[in-house]
């Protein structure tokens, strides 16, 4: 069923349809489809967030044309990329940080590049699907050694309240696979060790992925090149942008031993990798860890976050680009701890909600997919979880004084309480000592606390400190990372679910 066009979309500009199955049938039906442009686009309807209608341009230079002329603030348009059609590698890279940005965020994407080249050189393969000439072929070998250069990077990196969300684009234009959603590019994308900052979320099936120029329904900033082109250039540069429209000669990638990737099913048929609860990815960079992690994570980190039918849990050693808890940086900084004593751990679909967790309820929500981190200090292993589908934001103001000079209460507010409290009480934690010693910080002046805070004693000492107790449960909190305690045995206390 066709629809009217959007609202500041010029006349003529694009086919409009209210259904997405109504565009993919008259799409499917198209004798040149291979040079359309199916999008889809936020719908001006606030009683219906999320509600999209959908496009399809005749070609991607006119989509652009139509959406160039249009005010900021009313382009809201998503590349569809179709499922069992062939598409280019691409990553949706972002990670929030504090009132800024990272000032390490052109580094991060650097070395996401740098990862993308030596890992597609190392592990994938070409596959010469499409009819060529030799020409061709060769062209294709040529590109293929020289991937660096044909990485195309863009940003809409923003203020969301308090909080500054670094978030980025990478559309690798020589490396095209099969389609997006079968696993296998899920698959290299988690093999380039940058979880902490790479949405793995976005391989599946009639996948929307905002355009340059695009901003999200009722926002302004919308995506830029980070490269600045003249004007005759930047209308190829748009179309560049774009995930599902390359020279068709490309050939589809693969990994080089694909076998290794499937594993047959009850019938005898290969089938995509299932899930493992726990595997270890290697990194040949990387120091060996000095603690097993599949032991150090321990039945307490599995009751929280593992459910055997569906959790998948990846382990490795972390990598110079990570984020990680301000103390475990701490105790990397002091020299306390080695980088082979720290693990990065990847959760994807957790069991339950880490952020819920510590406010004592279970909870599921649309992506529950988590990391923690995993380091050994003072002949244990603590660990610290962060939910990537919650705010950090909301307990920003742990470590913000007041008119009064004095932190937010941990008597009145229950979210603030349960991080030093923990989900099971202050007296039911193996190190309900120290969680008491952090709580009497909240009863005292701002000067007070600072003066505590910088007697943080000698190196060997460090760990015992007033400092160190409050970057663990409270400095770190207010970043999003939570300390997992366990409770006191026997048993673990049921907790109410949402």
């Amino acid at each position: 069923m066709s629809c009217d066009r959007p609202k500041h979309v010029p006349e003529g500009a694009g086919r409009w349809f209210s259904r997405q199955k109504t565009m993919l049938v008259v799409y499917e039906e198209h004798a040149e489809k291979e040079k359309l442009l199916c999008v889809s686009w936020d719908r001006d309807n606030g009683s219906n967030a999320g509600s999209k209608m959908y496009g399809i341009f005749e070609t991607p230079a006119k989509y652009f044309e139509a959406v160039g002329g249009m005010p900021v603030g009313t382009v809201c348009g998503y590349e569809m990329i179709l499922e069992g059609y062939r598409c280019k590698l691409y990553l949706d890279v972002e990670w929030e940080t504090p009132e800024r940005a990272d000032a390490e965020d052109s580094g991060i994407i650097r070395a996401i590049c740098e990862a993308i080249v030596v890992n597609a050189k190392a592990t994938l393969q070409r596959v010469q699907t499409p009819p060529c000439t030799p020409s061709q072929k060769t062209r294709n070998e040529e590109e293929w050694q020289d991937l660096q250069h044909d990485i195309y990077v863009s940003t809409c990196s923003r203020m969301k309240g308090s909080m500054f969300k670094n978030s980025f684009h990478l559309v690798a234009h020589n490396i095209i696979f099969k389609n997006n959603h079968d696993g296998i590019m899920k698959q290299f994308v988690a093999s380039l060790g940058f979880s902490e900052y790479i949405d793995a979320s976005v391989y599946t099936r009639n996948r929307c992925i905002r355009t340059e120029l695009s901003a999200k329904h009722g926002e302004k900033a919308c995506f830029q090149n980070l490269l600045r082109h003249s004007e005759t250039e930047r209308s190829n540069e748009l179309v560049r942008s774009l995930i599902t429209h390359f020279d068709p000669g490309l050939a589809s990638v693969c990994f080089k031993h694909q076998e290794s990737w499937l594993v047959p099913t009850k019938d005898s048929v290969v089938a995509k990798r299932t899930s493992l609860i726990i595997s270890k990815a290697a990194s040949k960079k990387a120091k060996p860890n000095s603690v097993d992690p599949s032991d150090c994570l321990g039945n307490y980190f599995k009751h929280i976050f593992v459910d055997e039918a569906s959790t998948h849990i990846t382990i490795r050693p972390i990598g110079e680009k990570d984020a990680l808890p301000p103390v475990v940086r701490e105790l990397l900084h002091r020299k306390i701890v080695q980088p082979g004593d720290v693990s990065f751990v990847y959760i994807e679909n957790a069991k339950w909600c880490i952020s819920k967790l510590m406010q004592a309820v279970k909870h599921h929500h649309h992506s529950n997919n988590a990391c923690a981190i995993a380091v050994k200090v003072d002949n244990r292993v603590d660990i610290y979880a962060r939910c990537y589908g919650c705010r950090a934001s909301e307990y920003a103001a742990l470590t913000t004084f007041g008119k009064n000079r004095l932190l937010p209460s941990l008597v009145t507010n229950d979210a603030f309480r349960r991080i030093v409290h923990s989900p099971y009480g202050i007296d039911c934690v193996t190190d309900s000592m120290d969680r008491k010693r952090v709580a009497l910080l909240f009863q005292q002046t701002e000067g007070a606390i600072t003066q505590m805070l910088d007697n943080s004693d000698s190196k060997p000492s460090f760990t015992k400190s007033m400092c160190y107790l409050w970057t663990k449960y409270v400095k770190s909190a207010s970043r999003g990372w939570f300390f997992v305690s366990e409770p006191c045995h026997p048993p673990i206390p049921s907790l109410p679910s949402t």
